[in-house]
């Protein structure tokens, strides 16, 4: 590793402040790091810090909570009464993927729209956790320290209002990781611990460290979104499990000396912060974080596929979806809620609550509204599979109210839902999941009261993605491409094939081309050029990915959520991550 600066004493904790910038939170005070040159912005005793969706850093400071601009250009702002209760002196302060900043000790926790809501009950433990981690099963973890030893507490979101025991002894726990891939771990003077919720059944394995004799010093999450551990001799390495339950851990940097505190930036950067520098170790020209960037926020709720996005007012949109895996125990869950996405903050939240749970629907912008085409939904607590459904529910961002739209002609679910031409076209789909296809089309205008019958597809498809650019809709799935322009009515019966498309792939229209993003058991990008009606490919995906979210916003293109098959771990993995491709990647 390269060493960036020198010190005398290493930070509490390290947060990455936009590209090339960090925040360090030291005993002593709150700096910045730009380059080789630290700034100090603050000075005042620290005793735990985290970095909020708002880019304040929060830090407890003897006793009290303060909201800190990182840069020292705003005053300092006591928020200690609006978290609550009273914040335990050596107690931790946390920021999860969801945007939520928790203080130990305190009732409340700040969610990522600047609102103080209640914590779950703590009748499990002596006062009120911080929350550490929520995971891709929509799990919240939590580790509170109480008679010199650690207790492991968790609520899941199928029982969210009180903290339970998470099922692990107590014992000298110093971090608690939840990766990407679907693993819980316990690391600390009590050993390694491990569990995946999918296999709950297994329970805590108990594992051998990755260095005999030498003590973890560091953890947190790699580039790759999985463990990343330094110990004591300054070896840093990458932790993972395989199917048979054995865990593999991989060098990945070498610290002259015991990192304290690790980092993974944006970048695909790692930095380690040892008791007398701060080193970096730069990412391999081959990484996929050379041309997107993975985003701090998560979907709430956990891993989500089947999923589709819509920008309207400055957001992404996603209404429902399917987690696969969800919960505690886990199984399958359909959310009700539309979620948006900040592009400034890089976080979601749930934005409104629908009529029912839905999934399989599509989700297009017109005239300024969100709306909700088809798909499926199972009403009530009937055993009866999901019922597909006409319905089209359009949401108002301005007034954050929900109105009943004109129905469909035809029942869809898997439809391809595309805005295109100040027109919204429902296309293909099925009748019901087990259905046949449907290779009917229709449309609809705003102000218009009905929808609109169009021409009928080549030949029945679903399960897919769609976009429109310059007035074509392009519409993929195993079936092959389809191009439709809405001008003409007619569908292009020459247009070139990318070749095999693996199920539920993602597309966008960006840069003047067309996005073929993913499928199953598919890492690659194609992208076509309607002018020269060509095919090239494109910068691959950071993993495989189907049956995720792609849509372009404010001239970005975003992926997010989606669901993979992880052959090392012989799993789906139900992602909750958010990707934006970097500006400077084309074709």
């Amino acid at each position: 590793m390269e060493q960036v600066l020198a010190w005398q004493a290493a930070p509490l904790a390290l947060f990455e402040h936009g590209p090339g910038v960090l925040v360090a939170a030291f005993a002593d005070g709150l700096a910045t790091i730009r380059g080789a040159d630290l700034t100090w912005t603050w000075s005042g005793p620290i005793q735990s810090a985290a970095m909020g969706p708002d880019r304040g850093c929060y830090v407890l400071s003897a006793g009290r909570v303060w909201c800190l601009d990182p840069d020292g250009s705003a005053a300092p702002d006591d928020v200690t009464e609006r978290f609550g209760g009273r914040p335990r002196e050596q107690g931790r302060v946390r920021c999860t993927g969801v945007g939520e900043v928790w203080v130990e000790g305190c009732t409340t926790h700040r969610d990522v729209n600047g609102r103080f809501v209640a914590n779950p009950a703590a009748a499990a433990a002596p006062w009120s956790p911080a929350a550490e981690w929520v995971d891709i099963y929509g799990i919240t973890w939590a580790c509170l320290e109480h008679g010199g030893s650690t207790r492991v507490l968790l609520a899941p979101p199928n029982a969210p209002d009180e903290w339970a025991p998470a099922g692990v002894d107590a014992g000298h726990w110093h971090w608690l990781i939840a990766d990407t891939v679907g693993y819980t771990w316990l690391v600390g003077p009590g050993g390694w611990r491990r569990l995946a919720p999918r296999q709950a059944e297994s329970g805590w394995r108990t594992l051998a460290g990755p260095a005999p004799g030498e003590a973890v010093t560091a953890a947190g999450l790699s580039p790759d979104g999985l463990l990343l551990v330094g110990t004591g001799d300054g070896a840093i390495r990458e932790c993972d499990a395989t199917a048979s339950g054995d865990t593999q851990a991989r060098l990945v940097a070498q610290a002259p000396a015991a990192a304290r505190c690790l980092l993974s930036d944006g970048g695909g950067a790692m930095w380690a912060a040892t008791d007398r520098g701060l080193y970096r170790e730069p990412a391999a020209a081959t990484a996929w974080q050379q041309h997107w960037q993975l985003l701090p926020g998560r979907l709430p709720g956990g891993g989500n596929h089947d999923i589709f996005a819509a920008a309207c007012g400055g957001r992404l949109w996603i209404a429902g979806g399917w987690a696969g895996q969800w919960g505690l125990p886990v199984r399958a869950h359909v959310p009700d809620h539309l979620f948006a996405f900040d592009p400034a903050s890089g976080y979601w939240e749930v934005a409104s609550q629908m009529y029912m749970p839905r999934r399989y629907n599509g989700i297009a912008a017109l005239d300024g509204r969100v709306w909700v085409v088809g798909g499926e939904a199972r009403f009530g607590h009937r055993p009866e599979p999901h019922q597909a459904l006409y319905l089209v529910d359009v949401f108002d961002p301005r007034s954050r109210t929900w109105s009943a739209g004109p129905s469909l002609n035809f029942v869809r679910t898997d439809p391809f839902v595309v805005t295109c031409g100040n027109r919204i076209y429902a296309i293909g789909g099925a009748a019901h999941n087990e259905g046949p296809k449907l290779d009917t089309v229709e449309s609809i205008g705003a102000g218009e009261d009905a929808w609109r019958i169009e021409t009928p597809l080549p030949e029945p498809t679903r399960q897919g993605h769609g976009c429109a650019l310059d007035g074509i809709i392009y519409c993929f799935s195993i079936d092959g491409a389809f191009a439709y322009d809405t001008v003409s009515c007619t569908w292009d019966m020459a247009l070139p094939q990318p070749g095999p498309i693996g199920q539920g792939p993602l597309a966008a229209a960006h840069d003047g081309l067309v996005w073929l993003l993913g499928g199953y058991h598919d890492r690659s990008v194609r992208c076509y050029d309607p002018k020269a009606r060509r095919w090239a490919h494109g910068p691959d995906l950071p993993v495989e990915q189907a049956w995720a979210a792609a849509e372009v916003l404010n001239g970005r293109l975003y992926i997010c959520g989606g669901a993979r098959f992880s052959p090392a771990h012989e799993a789906i993995v139900f992602d909750d991550r958010t990707w934006v491709l970097r500006p400077s990647s084309s074709v």
